[in-house]
């Protein structure tokens, strides 16, 4: 909170939570985050690195959805020399790289995927092997996961062993919408750090909390700058009018929070089911089409209840 403008708040269960951070940090346990996407789950996990006695080692960041098969065990695990066709030169992996300091994994149900088995290794002994590789060597790190999906839902995905593994400790971000208390300072802030030198007026802020903000800080942030970088020093409530009207999202002008939820859950769920039907009910090229992660689009067919034909 006092090193990440993003974690501020007035919003009394995110302060339980971000004391709870502070009681889990000293400890080496392993750390599973869990929040809807743009919550803020790689900030709390550079808190937890923050406040821990790893702060002046590497804080390392991966995302293994964006491998498949042994690309995401050589990036973690490392590679030796002519372990595979391309392997050139012996290399160590993020786990070793990390020695010392934290490794977060954004999206652990897909590492669970690729590699289970070496994963759960690590975890019990903390002991890594690179792809092709015949020795092992110990490492000491702080391993933070998340997720985007519920425990229930991610404890389902997998094994029980690893499942407990990951998630000795485990903490939960709530949306932004659960701390609407926090928009105008959050607002603020992020005006400030694009460069806005101005006063966001009363009526701009107020206006904010009239949409639910799906993306959450993450989406909160990319119209706050884009709105401090096009519009100088001087923005109104109906620049911000003007941004939503350039994003489809008129709604926002007139309603208030309550009304304008259903249209903007209708308005989702019809763009995600004609993305669907265009490619075959394919969830994977369905959220490369809607530039979203693989992650959110499950979530969001769950939600909707959309199916197949």
């Amino acid at each position: 909170m006092d090193k990440i403008p993003e974690l501020f708040t007035q919003n009394p269960r995110l302060r339980e939570i971000l004391e709870q951070a502070r009681r889990y940090a000293p400890t080496g346990y392993p750390i599973l985050i869990s929040g809807e996407t743009g919550t803020g789950k790689e900030l709390l996990a550079r808190y937890l690195h923050l406040h821990s006695d790893r702060e002046a080692h590497p804080f390392l960041v991966e995302s293994p959805g964006a491998f498949r098969d042994t690309l995401l065990e050589s990036e973690l695990f490392g590679v030796c020399r002519g372990a595979f066709s391309g392997a050139d030169e012996d290399r160590a992996g993020l786990l070793k790289e990390a020695t010392g300091g934290t490794l977060y994994l954004d999206g652990i149900e897909d590492a669970a995927r690729e590699c289970p088995g070496k994963l759960l290794r690590f975890l019990q002994d903390g002991t890594v092997r690179p792809v092709g590789g015949i020795r092992s060597c110990r490492v000491d790190l702080r391993l933070i996961s998340s997720t985007g999906r519920s425990m229930t839902e991610l404890r389902d995905l997998l094994r029980e062993d690893f499942f407990h593994r990951i998630g000795v400790l485990q903490l939960r971000l709530p949306p932004l919408r659960e701390r609407l208390e926090d928009l105008p300072l959050l607002a603020r802030e992020m005006a400030r750090e694009a460069g806005y030198r101005g006063q966001l007026p009363d009526d701009f802020v107020e206006a904010l909390s009239r949409y639910p903000w799906p993306g959450n800080l993450r989406e909160l942030k990319n119209a706050i700058s884009s709105l401090a970088l096009c519009r100088g020093d001087a923005l109104s409530v109906d620049h911000l009018y003007d941004y939503f009207a350039s994003m489809g999202k008129e709604e926002a002008r007139t309603a208030g929070p309550g009304p304008f939820w259903p249209a903007l859950a209708r308005e989702e769920k019809r763009l995600i089911q004609e993305a669907l039907v265009r490619h075959r009910f394919n969830k994977i090229r369905a959220a490369r089409e809607l530039q979203v992660s693989r992650t959110w689009m499950y979530d969001k067919v769950r939600e909707h209840g959309l199916k197949a034909g």
